[in-house]
């Protein structure tokens, strides 16, 4: 590899080294037909600096300069805490514009993050900083299964807001096999939606949202009840009442309902008489 002596010393592009802990690996994507087999590395050339404009050379330890850094495989750890080494290639990884690197795990200027390439083969990630969020999103998700697993007091959930959060994710909000059985029924529901909401984050975060605006899961409950016990019909797409249409798609049948407020309100009586019965 090229080496020369350097004639000037290069700023970090971590200012606060802090943000170089833990263990960082670096992932190389292929695109060859023949996988690693067909591999044969791939050199990342010194770059200008996005800050500076100079060019970015990546020094060793004893300020010799290289020629830039060789990927020899498609995955490698790097532990600049206790590595020198390891502390100036990441260092300069971070800085280059055919390194993608999640910008949440590391604090540097804005301009590198402006300057890199889209569609970069070359990911480097703080698997610290990993563990870290993927805590942070089981606490999500337990705290939101623990709200659903609630019995008492304000906050608990019931049987029809079960039904009300499951009917606004577009999830079967009815256990047929144990409708007559309320008790049974509610901790079948309950057990879809914590399934549900473990899953994934994501799922966590829209169940949490849906709780939180309970009024509009209800209203799409009640929409979904008309259609099926037969107040509402669906006629070649188009939400039809007694023939005329009043919704060419839920959203436009929700947007009528809520411009039309008193028919709204009739309906809905004769849909709780329904449900009585």
């Amino acid at each position: 590899m090229y080496k020369m002596e350097t004639t000037e010393k290069q700023l970090a592009v971590v200012k606060d080294s802090g943000h170089l802990k833990g263990i960082w690996r670096l992932n190389y994507t292929l695109i060859n037909p023949n996988g690693i087999a067909g591999f044969g590395g791939k050199m990342l050339a010194n770059y200008p600096d996005a800050v500076t404009g100079k060019e970015r050379i990546l020094l060793d330890p004893n300020g010799q300069e290289q020629a830039g850094y060789h990927i020899n495989h498609t995955s490698q750890d790097f532990d600049p805490e206790r590595n020198p080494k390891h502390r100036l290639i990441i260092d300069w990884l971070i800085g280059s514009p055919e390194v993608t690197v999640p910008m949440n795990q590391v604090r540097i200027d804005k301009r590198y993050a402006e300057h890199k390439l889209s569609n970069n083969r070359a990911k480097l990630t703080n698997l610290d900083h990993q563990d870290l969020s993927s805590l942070d999103d089981e606490e999500t998700i337990d705290k939101v299964v623990g709200i659903i697993v609630l019995d008492g007091g304000p906050k608990a959930l019931g049987i029809d807001k079960l039904r009300f959060i499951l009917s606004r994710l577009n999830l079967t909000y009815y256990d047929l096999k144990h409708v007559s059985d309320p008790t049974t029924e509610k901790k079948k529901l309950r057990k879809k939606l914590k399934d549900f909401i473990r899953t994934s984050l994501k799922n966590a975060k829209a169940v949490e949202d849906v709780i939180e605006n309970l009024d509009e899961a209800k209203f799409v409950y009640e929409i979904k009840e008309m259609i099926r016990l037969d107040i509402l019909q669906i006629n070649n797409g188009m939400y039809m009442y007694h023939g005329n249409q009043i919704g060419i798609s839920f959203e436009s049948l929700m947007k009528y309902f809520k411009d039309n407020v008193e028919f709204y309100t009739e309906l809905t009586g004769k849909l709780y008489s329904k449900l009585k019965k």
